[in-house]
């Protein structure tokens, strides 16, 4: 089961609260009492269950999260106990994440937004190799406690080795290449060791490679070589990125990639405080570092076309056939060549407490994940120059061969600019499922929600949750905070043979949810006459300076209390759809 949390706390507080606002049948809010929210598991989920977020038990803490149980009456709150006693209390962590989200609240411009909850715990102050009991009690709206689940017990792991790259060789003055001592600390790393790059250090370096049982300490700042050759590869298809693990011919598993440092592609230049260049195969040479760096060097070296060469760029990490992978803890990951994260065929994946920043770089995607099952992202920032959690499941009659994705939980973030905040496609064809995103922010990205295909992708997308999320300033590109369309833009490999089926979208629903201002549609839907969407249910959706819902070729879905300040003319553009419900929305 993935598992996605939010809130770091703090050991030794009393209680954990949770306050929130929900949406009532007029479209307004009011407090949790008067209306919960929809809290309930996804019925993948075990109800009311306590568990460790993967990746996360070291010697001295882990993190906990609990789905919500099932009661009759609304949940104020959580109080959490380790061997008997409270600990933790909301609001009392400091991450990135949990400092824009409590930024966001407090804006005045949104204080009609839907107020986000929190459901996990950072615990600690444990001690190597102790073990501890947890437990969680929901709180009512009178402040009694209710026990639910079972008590979770859990031992922290050994204390590590550590070893400092500056034993190894490394300089850490930015300028010289530290690679090779960089990749011997890796080497000689024990089972279960950290490799440590110090704070106050900068660690100029070319592409490594990590190895099962290994935690990779960024305190500093490991900064991509901007050299086009020291990311070439065997076969040169694709380049290498900064850090890999696993492979097709090597399974891993049990890597992390922690810190509060800065991990630096040095893909683009930079424009403005935060944001770096936006290139094309036409104005990489002027806006890219290491970009126009591999761009050139495809060109001359591989003979690569404009737009061939333009893809020969490199993400800053990649891992194939690898199971249990974190990557957290404070870490920032900025300004990728390609992509900042890419997963493949690999189980069990974590991303806690990251600050991911590739704003406005092209195919600046923040995690690609493909044909993988459990992901849980948590706590953490994006701000991209594409979609921010991409899943994509391949494309046509090869793609129909892969592993699907399924088991992924987004809880807890802050999204800023991207195409999407969860984008699920366009590679569909061996099937996307079991999605849950809840309690996020988006804001100023393009989109919320973003289900996309075409005609011989083949495959589908189906049982997916978006709900208790706020959504504001959805301007970027189009400016559609919900899309599910079969006609996007062809984008499989041109050897790659359609799929005969699908794609097939169906059971998505999306609740729960305010949205303040877009620039295209509130609700885009565009289906296919061969493969409609079905059973796409919105329910407790609040628009304000929304453009009219665009809806064609949608079949036996429904929309419960949605509202909008168009009134009836929200949903003035429908065409070829049958099937449809709409209760106390009006229409």
């Amino acid at each position: 089961m993935a598992l996605v949390l939010v809130t770091a706390l703090c050991v030794g507080a009393v209680s954990i609260l949770v306050t929130r606002h929900t949406l009532d049948g007029t479209g307004g809010t009011q407090h949790a009492s008067a209306s919960p929210a929809d809290t309930s598991p996804a019925p993948w989920q075990a109800s009311g269950t306590l568990l460790a977020v993967p990746g996360t038990t070291g010697p001295t803490g882990l993190t906990l999260a609990w789905t919500a149980p099932q009661v009759s009456w609304p949940i104020a709150g959580y109080r959490l106990q380790r061997d008997g006693h409270d600990i933790g209390e909301s609001g009392q962590d400091h991450t990135a994440a949990q400092s824009a989200l409590a930024a966001f609240r407090a804006d005045p411009d949104n204080s009609a937004a839907y107020t986000t909850a929190t459901r996990y715990v950072t615990v600690t102050g444990l001690a190597p190799l102790t073990t501890h009991s947890f437990s969680v009690e929901a709180l009512d709206e009178h402040g009694q406690s209710h026990p639910f689940g079972k008590e979770l017990t859990i031992t922290t792991a050994a204390a590590s080795s550590i070893t400092d790259v500056l034993s190894m060789g490394a300089t850490g003055d930015g300028t010289h290449d530290d690679t090779a001592a960089i990749q011997r600390a890796i080497d000689a790393s024990p089972a279960g060791g950290t490799v440590l790059l110090p704070a106050g250090k900068t660690f100029l370096s070319g592409p490594l490679q990590l190895k099962s049982q290994l935690t990779l300490d960024v305190e500093g700042t490991l900064l991509g070589s901007t050299v086009a050759t020291d990311y070439r590869s065997p076969d040169s298809a694709q380049p290498k990125p900064l850090i890999s693990a696993g492979s097709d011919a090597e399974e891993v598993r049990d890597i992390r990639i922690i810190g509060g440092g800065t991990i630096n592609g040095q893909g683009w230049k930079t424009v403005a405080q935060q944001q770096f260049a936006k290139g094309n195969d036409s104005t990489v040479v002027s806006t890219g570092l290491l970009a126009a760096a591999q761009d050139a060097y495809a060109r001359s070296a591989l003979n690569a076309s404009a737009s061939k060469a333009y893809q020969w760029r490199s993400s800053l990490i990649s891992v194939r056939h690898t199971t249990g992978l974190y990557v957290g803890g404070g870490l920032s990951l900025v300004n990728p060549s390609m992509h900042v994260l890419t997963v493949n065929d690999s189980h069990t994946v974590t991303l806690d407490g990251l600050t991911v920043d590739s704003y406005d770089t092209n195919n600046g995607d923040g995690i690609d994940f493909a044909n993988s099952q459990g992901l849980d992202v948590l706590d953490s920032i994006f701000d991209t120059g594409d979609d921010s959690v991409d899943l994509n499941a391949g494309y046509g009659t090869e793609g129909e061969k892969e592993q699907p994705v399924s088991d992924v939980w987004v809880f807890d973030n802050y999204f800023r600019h991207g195409h999407a905040a969860l984008a699920l496609g366009s590679g569909t064809a061996a099937g996307i499922s079991q999605v849950l995103a809840e309690d996020n922010v988006v804001n100023g990205s393009a989109s919320g929600l973003r289900v996309k295909s075409s005609a011989g992708n083949g495959g589908g997308v189906h049982d997916i949750i978006f709900r208790n999320s706020a959504l504001s300033d959805i301007t970027e590109e189009q400016g559609e905070p919900f899309v599910v369309t079969g006609r996007y833009p062809q984008s499989q490999a041109a050897s790659t043979a359609n799929a005969t089926d699908g794609p097939l979208f169906h059971d998505i629903s999306v609740s729960g949810c305010t949205i303040d201002t877009t620039s295209g549609p509130g609700i885009a839907i565009t289906g296919l006459a061969s493969a409609p969407p079905t059973r796409i249910n919105f329910s407790s959706l609040r628009f304000t300076h929304a453009k009219p819902a665009q809806i064609s070729g949608l079949q036996n879905s429904s929309f419960t209390d949605v509202t909008s300040d168009l009134g009836a003319g929200f949903f003035a553009q429908l065409t070829d759809d049958s099937g449809l419900v709409f209760t106390r929305t009006p229409r």
